[in-house]
């Protein structure tokens, strides 16, 4: 573990993706794994849960438990199949009239494993870290959850080709692979693929709201899990506690709208720009330039050799993007600490020593070559939550409308929802966010985040009229409470804590605002002992 860094990995045994739960019959299992399975079996169909030892590390030190809640396949037909969802939690250790009830909390993604988010209690101020219940599960198919949804049995190879498809060759290449995803999926993922739509796992948020014995659901949500908790409280209103809502998707929007809209506002773009800009003023520790163009032109240069000589036969220009991705997205945050520092240094290793190993090893801990768990969640929940263009040309023609704007990461977002060109199952319009019921909840965001851009924050503030939103002016990181500002922590833990919320302004907003934390100290060394950091919020296109 590096610093306060959570990690997102998780040691249960996985279980054959076509292996279905019929209602609450625990598959005939021999050995460890179907030891392991019926110990965490769910003792009462969907409304109680079998706490055990949880087998994540971190999980046990802290003494949280975990176990398996059985939850409708189609949430249409209750009383047929049905998946189970890996749940963790860490109970209360506050005293009795102290105690504010159950925290549910996810990571977003969507796809990312929020079986360890209870470690998050450990960033906050104590008084509310002991008032709750502090819970963390796997959605459907993610994770430890069972079934584990997978397209692919085996990775595809890399290196994979340019982003940029300004060849007629290029661009067909990444439509085969795209389209192949697509068809994996569709032969691989069984049933379960026709039921990932975000109403899907908000409705089992609330059978774990059921399941935990609350009336009323508090909910902790970050970057995609914030639409996870619009959609709940849209459904749910009247069984909503308290809310906090940390980057926020645009309630008004859909996915294909959201990747557009982000590129458009080229907001990441600038955020690799001021980390050239940051790298070119420490020189003398990087010697990677000492102007923001020199650095520019040094990372095209660099993109352009991997092109020509891929670094371990693996990392091209592609795999070049993925690794610096996180950068762009937080520069020190609780889940990427210190992130200009570490991959300022990552490439400068790599310019000083030629090593493939060390750009091999980054690359495989954003892709997680061999498991496309991730990818294929992402892209199962993302292509059925919207319509998306029927045909390739509109497509084609809205990504190069915006890359001038993004020319790093247009095309990076465009291949990473391409798959949803060629879905297997029919995507739905997004539901209508309704917020006007919803009590009081807190929005969180830095105004200068890449990956949300702020006025998704002041779109959800207008949707949920009782809300108040903190603004980190010129903050430049996603989903950053919890990550030592003060100003930002303290608000959290007093709403925690007390419901209080900062006064809501007259007008647009913000209702708060806090200065960011100061840009991170250079480092001129890489650790002795090369350690890729696993990122909970890194992803990577189709391999």
């Amino acid at each position: 573990m590096r610093k306060q860094e959570l990690s997102v990995h998780c040691t249960y045994a996985s279980l054959s993706l076509t292996l279905l739960v019929s209602a609450c019959q625990p598959a005939a299992e021999g050995g460890e794994v179907g030891a392991k399975r019926l110990a965490l079996h769910d003792s009462d169909c969907g409304s109680t849960i079998t706490w055990g030892q949880c087998e994540d590390e971190q999980l046990e030190m802290l003494g949280a438990k975990c176990g398996l809640l059985s939850v409708p396949l189609d949430h249409k037909q209750p009383d047929a199949e049905h998946i189970q969802l890996a749940v963790s939690k860490l109970a209360a250790s506050g005293p009795a009239e102290e105690y504010q009830g159950v925290l549910v909390l996810n990571p977003g993604g969507p796809g990312i494993p929020g079986l360890t988010m209870p470690s998050l209690s450990t960033l906050i101020r104590a008084d509310a870290a002991r008032a709750y219940d502090w819970v963390g599960f796997d959605p459907r198919g993610v994770g430890a959850s069972l079934p584990k949804l997978n397209c692919r049995t085996e990775p595809t190879s890399a290196p994979r080709p340019p982003y940029v498809p300004d060849t007629p060759e290029i661009e067909q290449a990444w439509l085969t692979r795209v389209e192949a995803f697509a068809h994996e999926c569709e032969e691989n993922a069984g049933n379960l693929l026709e039921h990932m739509h975000t109403e899907d796992v908000a409705r089992d948020l609330d059978l774990l709201r059921e399941a935990l014995g609350t009336p009323k659901l508090n909910f902790w949500g970050l970057s995609y899990g914030t639409r996870l908790g619009q959609i709940y409280a849209t459904l749910y209103p009247e069984r909503v506690r308290r809310m906090v809502f940390d980057s926020s998707m645009d309630p008004a929007g859909s996915p294909y709208e959201w990747y557009v809209d982000a590129d458009a506002a080229s907001i990441y773009e600038n955020n690799i720009r001021a980390w050239w800009d940051w790298i070119a003023q420490h020189d003398d520790i990087y010697h990677l330039g000492a102007t923001r163009e020199q650095i520019a032109q040094a990372f095209d240069a660099d993109q352009q050799q991997l092109q020509e000589h891929p670094a371990g036969g693996v990392v091209g220009p592609s795999e070049w993007q993925d690794i610096f991705f996180s950068v762009g997205a937080a520069q020190n945050t609780w889940w990427a600490p210190n992130q200009w520092a570490r991959y300022a240094g990552v490439w400068k290793a790599w310019r000083e020593t030629g090593d493939p190993a060390l750009l091999v090893a980054e690359y495989e801990s954003v892709d997680s070559p061999g498991d496309d768990n991730g990818f294929a969640v992402s892209s199962a929940v993302l292509c059925t939550d919207d319509v998306w263009p029927a045909d390739w040309p509109r497509y084609r023609d809205d990504v190069w409308d915006v890359f001038e704007k993004a020319p790093l990461y247009a095309w990076w977002n465009a291949w990473y929802t391409g798959p949803c060109l060629f879905w297997p199952v029919k995507g739905k319009p997004a539901r209508e966010i309704v917020g006007r019921h919803v009590p009081p909840i807190l929005l969180v965001s830095e105004t200068k985040d890449g990956s949300t851009p702020f006025e998704w924050s002041h779109s959800a503030r207008s949707r949920f009229p009782n809300s108040s939103l903190i603004a980190t002016v010129g903050g430049r990181s996603h989903a950053a409470a919890m990550s030592g500002n003060a100003c930002v922590d303290d608000a959290v833990a007093d709403y925690l804590v007390s419901g209080a919320l900062p006064a809501r302004k007259a007008g647009d907003g913000p209702d708060k605002r806090c200065d960011p934390l100061p840009a991170p100290e250079p480092g001129d060394e890489l650790p002795a002992e090369y350690a890729p950091v696993e990122h909970s919020m890194a992803r990577a296109p189709t391999r």
